[in-house]
């Protein structure tokens, strides 16, 4: 028999995980994993995370510190590890290691790459006679944060027992006999001391310093000079500040931040949640965590790590959805764009994991799929709770379908949430019903079994097409939502993959359910 079906096509609302499933918008999905929105509104696969290299020495872990333009035009990636900073290149595949301590944070200044530690100080690593070489600088005080601005080092530091402090150099200048090396004690700026907040990243703006705490955010504004004492301190937030120093980003006319398991763009000195519409949780998952939280942006996609889940907004379209990855991939940092020749990618991010992971390394994002088989990435949705807009009837499922691209199989589950309590009738007591009778008194069609979910194989192996998968299995439910399952490799031979759309064939009563969820 011919029948039109129900057809659910539109997940341009992305994740809702805060609402009952069977409240939120028909265009939103109680869960959508590993999955971004095409411009379309249709569910893609994202691109996978790929291990570049092994950790450095004998590291079991390391920091991303962002990147270094050496004046021979090589582009290394600035990595500390445990209890010492090293130089990897990118493109020739090796590792160097530049000073014997961590550090914290990075900048350049004159072709040289500057390196701050709270605990050692710091120094910078420049070509000198022909030679790249580390030069420690004695008066560069201890700091977990380093910017050059205005011909200035700034560095966020402890050394005057304080935790919320700003040391500057003095600008080189051969006729007043300063060096930039120089850091006076009298050259120093406190940012509201005394509140117990700690000052955790600095961050360049239009003619100012943007001065994350932890829990406030500050601007120095400079005046006509280069002179800090002739610029302005002043609060752009009391309230929202940065969990670390990974949680502050830059896209092209903003920063967003991290706080407190909110996620903010900052936009002419105001804070705008993203979350707008408390549509998305950020939820915790295990314990084992070298990283806490994290904030990274690749491309269009602002990435969040937040105590083992990670999340991802899409900055074009605006939603929300949820990564997980074997890799525990965790915080990225862009590369300079038009500076690799590692990738054809318009966006390449380096990064690292943010627990344990054996076999772990430097790890690599892009917006492009490999070459070669590099993480199985399992993809998922759960739709929202449908009733058909009669709730107190039950429909009964003839069938449904997919409209995917995705290889091998497709796993496919109903999942009714409601259970007939109704007494055990026998064909001998039906006798006594017509089926209109039957239909008064409520008496189901079939009895509601646990979901099983059907395993669909018969796709290809490699390069997928769109197709139309057919779901067997009957159901009768009241209220139910649909589960989808599929997965590809990360390679172009498999990825990405879709579901561009779920076609429900089902009656209410002797009437057939058709049309569109939107």
């Amino acid at each position: 028999m011919s029948r039109e079906g129900l057809v659910i096509d539109n997940f341009s609302g992305g994740l809702n995980n805060t609402a009952d499933p069977a409240l939120i918008a028909e265009n939103e999905l109680s869960e959508v994993k590993n999955l971004v929105l095409s411009r379309t509104g249709k569910l893609i696969s994202r691109p996978p995370f790929t291990k570049k290299t092994n950790f450095p020495g004998t590291e079991t872990s390391i920091k991303m510190l962002g990147y270094f333009r050496n004046e021979d035009a090589v582009v290394y990636a600035i990595v500390a590890g445990a209890a010492k900073t090293y130089l990897f290149d990118i493109v020739g595949g090796t590792w160097t290691e530049i000073w014997g301590y961590a550090a914290e944070d990075s900048t350049t200044y004159l072709n040289r790459l500057y390196l701050v530690s709270s605990t050692n100080g710091g120094g910078y690593w420049s070509k000198i006679s022909g030679t790249y070489t580390w030069t420690a600088v004695a008066a560069m005080p201890n700091g977990n944060q380093i910017h050059f601005t205005k011909g200035r080092l700034y560095i966020s530091s402890r050394a005057l027992s304080n935790t919320s402090t700003i040391r500057y150099s003095n600008i080189t200048s051969i006729s007043a006999g300063t060096s930039i090396h120089e850091f006076p004690t009298t050259n120093f700026i406190d940012v509201n001391e005394g509140d117990g907040q700690l000052l955790v990243k600095i961050i360049e703006g239009n003619n100012e310093l943007f001065l994350f705490r932890t829990n406030s955010t500050w601007r120095l504004s400079f005046g006509a000079s280069a002179e800090p004492t002739d610029g302005t301190l002043t609060t752009v937030s009391w309230t929202v500040g940065a969990d670390n120093t990974n949680c502050v980003v830059e896209g092209e006319n903003y920063l967003a931040v991290l706080h407190a398991g909110t996620a903010y763009q900052l936009a002419g000195y105001n804070y705008y949640p993203m979350n707008e519409y408390n549509k998305v949780q950020f939820k915790t998952k295990g314990t084992n965590h070298t990283i806490p939280t994290a904030l990274s942006k690749v491309g269009q996609y602002l990435i969040v790590w937040f105590h083992g889940s990670m999340y991802c907004y899409d900055t074009e379209s605006k939603v929300w959805t949820e990564f997980e990855s074997d890799t525990k991939a965790a915080h990225f940092i862009e590369a300079p764009r038009g500076t690799l020749l590692d990738s054809d990618a318009a966006v390449t991010a380096y990064g690292v994991a943010g627990e344990p992971v054996t076999g772990g390394g430097l790890l690599k994002f892009s917006e492009e799929f490999t070459d070669t088989a590099s993480e199985l990435i399992v993809c998922s949705i759960k739709t929202k709770t449908y009733d058909i807009n009669q709730p107190s009837q039950f429909k009964r499922l003839f069938g449904w379908e997919l409209l995917v691209i995705a290889v091998n199989w497709v796993e496919a589950g109903i999942n009714p949430i409601d259970t007939i309590d109704a007494p055990i009738m026998y064909w001998t007591e039906l006798d006594d019903y017509s089926w209109q009778q039957a239909e008064f008194q409520e008496i189901p069609w079939a009895p509601i079994n646990s979901a099983v979910p059907v395993i669909v194989g018969g796709l290809p192996q490699t390069n997928p097409v769109p197709q139309v998968v057919k779901v067997s299995g009957k159901q009768t439910f009241k209220r139910a939502y649909f589960s989808v399952v599929f997965r590809n490799d990360g390679s172009k031979a498999t990825s990405p993959s879709r579901l561009d759309g779920i076609v429900l064939y089902l009656t209410n009563g002797r009437r057939i359910a058709m049309g569109r969820t939107a």
